[in-house]
């Protein structure tokens, strides 16, 4: 759904809107949620906003996500998912792996330790989408084409 709305702006799929107006390329947020409706819900929201969005329905998938697209510098994840590991050992995973990624948990019913986040943000279920606009907008220093929060 969030392709469309950057074919809708005009030039060619995929190609990113920030540079289509000839601004550095936008910022990536790779969100990971297995609920559909909640991962369009983000990824249209954020796509709206300009952010490059790229988007996983579980653990593993953001994994391979993450080293199809090195460019990704912000993470978005649920942590109750089903499969292998939860967001929470994927945050941990990625932290690990790539440390200049910005991680956001999310979860409706697990309400993680501060030493959990492995230096990210917890934003409570149900959130709005301001409240994760205002978190995104903050790790990339106030616009879709800032870079990642150091």
């Amino acid at each position: 759904m969030y392709k469309k709305l950057i074919d809708d702006a005009g030039g060619p799929a995929g190609e990113p809107l920030a540079a289509k107006r000839g601004r550095p390329s936008p910022v990536a947020v790779l969100v990971v949620e297995d609920e559909e409706l909640v991962r369009l819900n983000a990824t249209t929201m954020l796509a709206a906003l300009g952010y490059l969005v790229r988007e996983a329905c579980c653990a593993p998938t953001a994994l391979e996500q993450l080293r199809l697209h090195p460019e990704v510098s912000a993470l978005f994840t649920d942590i109750d998912m089903p499969g292998a590991f939860d967001g929470l050992a994927l945050a941990h995973k990625v932290h690990l792996l790539r440390p200049d990624i910005y991680l956001i948990l999310t979860s409706g019913r697990t309400r993680p330790g501060s030493g959990q986040l492995c230096g990210g943000d917890f934003l409570p279920k149900p959130y709005s989408d301001q409240t994760l606009a205002d978190l995104i907008c903050a790790a990339t220093e106030g616009s879709p084409e800032g870079g990642p929060r150091t």
